[in-house]
């Protein structure tokens, strides 16, 4: 697997920083809404959900908007928190699809040697 993402990450000019960055945000954005997500559970009425709003900026008012609008389970707990956090983490996994994108350059047309 790691042989793919490498061979993938070479195909275009900066695809190894580029995928560096991407996966890096994308780890970020991850770890950020598991800190969120355990911290609800503990004390629910927490303002750590901030820092998820945050990192996925710009489009943390999209990810608003969407949390706003899914219907809610009834009980606070893990499904409550899950449901509130999943436009986020949808949000955040665009943005470093995005990056990826963006970053990588144009394609190679011979693939370095190593």
């Amino acid at each position: 697997m790691i042989k793919f993402l490498i061979s993938v990450g070479s195909r275009y000019r900066y695809g190894r920083t580029a995928f560096a960055v991407a996966s890096g945000y994308a780890v970020l954005v991850l770890g950020v809404t598991g800190f969120v997500v355990w911290s609800t559970l503990i004390e629910p009425e927490s303002f750590a959900g901030i820092w998820l709003m945050l990192v996925t900026l710009p489009l943390a008012p999209v990810a608003i908007a969407a949390s706003s609008v899914l219907p809610h389970p009834d009980s606070p707990g893990w499904a409550h928190s899950v449901v509130k956090v999943a436009p986020f983490i949808a949000v955040g996994l665009f943005q470093a699809w995005a990056l990826w994108r963006l970053l990588r350059g144009p394609r190679q047309t011979t693939l370095p040697t190593e």
